[in-house]
């Protein structure tokens, strides 16, 4: 494949249960075809972790709905790879910990999350300049 003629606007979506080992495919192969790499699944276990940090259940999806749309999400790319932060701390160290492993699903269940999540990373990923993605 020649990286001149890949668009920028490629994606390639790997679906899969949990800790079957998708981000490192994807990591992978996003390296080898000179693409960015980002892993939405990331951004649901940072709202997992934001939810734990505020004490927050996950069945009372108002109270989550209400953090989510509360809270400063910023996108970057760093060496093609998606990062972000939630009211300026990253939440990357706490990702697999195990309250956001044990929440996670139920965070990414609630439909007002994932159109958050969706509409504001769609929105980062065409934006002009990354690295300017505040939503």
């Amino acid at each position: 494949m020649n990286p001149e003629t890949v668009s920028e606007y490629s994606v390639i979506a790997i679906d899969g249960p949990a800790a079957s080992g998708k981000s490192t495919v994807a990591r992978r192969l996003a390296r080898l075809l000179g693409f960015s790499y980002v892993n939405s699944g990331a951004l649901y276990r940072g709202v997992a972790w934001l939810t734990t940090e505020h004490h927050i259940p996950t069945d009372d999806t108002n109270a989550v709905c209400a953090q989510v749309r509360k809270s400063v999400f910023n996108f970057d790319l760093h060496g093609k790879e998606l990062v972000f932060l939630i009211d300026g701390i990253s939440p990357e160290p706490h990702l697999r910990d195990e309250q956001v492993n044990r929440t996670v699903s139920a965070i990414s269940a609630i439909a007002e999350v994932r159109e958050f999540l969706v509409t504001h990373l769609r929105k980062f990923l065409t934006w002009d300049k990354p690295g300017h993605g505040r939503t």
